[in-house]
């Protein structure tokens, strides 16, 4: 119930449409993973959940990728030293999920009053941040 409670008493239907309406968006994301509310604003959505899930995984996890064949020219690794050395290790794929969900963590920050100002200056990090998450995809599973 998003309104202000003066508004109910002098709404009262309004109540019954918002109860309504939350147990249709419940029932649509039990049965889909999603509900239409969450479709209206999806980078919201799923920045106010993938972060936690991330940290799950870090938490819970018993695998990390064992590929340590590398793309050397892949746009995330700038640097040498960005490249993971041969061999991952849980540490890395740790640090790894670390970073992937402070990048998503950041998209959260529009409410805040230096928006403008943080964004712009934090923009290059967050683009590594995505582009971590996009080459590591296929490794997000346990």
């Amino acid at each position: 119930m998003n309104y202000r409670k003066s508004y109910y008493l002098t709404h009262p239907w309004e109540v019954v449409a918002e109860i309504a309406r939350t147990v249709k968006w419940f029932i649509q994301r039990g049965k889909r993973g999603y509900a239409e509310c969450d479709v209206w604003n999806l980078d919201h959505y799923l920045s106010s959940w993938l972060p936690k899930a991330l940290r799950e995984l870090k938490k819970c996890g018993n695998s990390y990728p064992a590929n340590s064949d590398y793309p050397q020219v892949y746009p995330v690794f700038k640097k040498e030293n960005d490249l993971p050395k041969k061999g991952m290790t849980p540490k890395k794929w740790h640090a790894i999920l670390e970073q992937m969900a402070r990048g998503f963590e950041e998209i959260n920050i529009k409410g805040t009053r230096d928006f403008p100002n943080r964004w712009l200056k934090e923009d290059r990090k967050r683009r590594k941040q995505r582009d971590l998450f996009s080459f590591w995809f296929w490794n997000l599973w346990d």
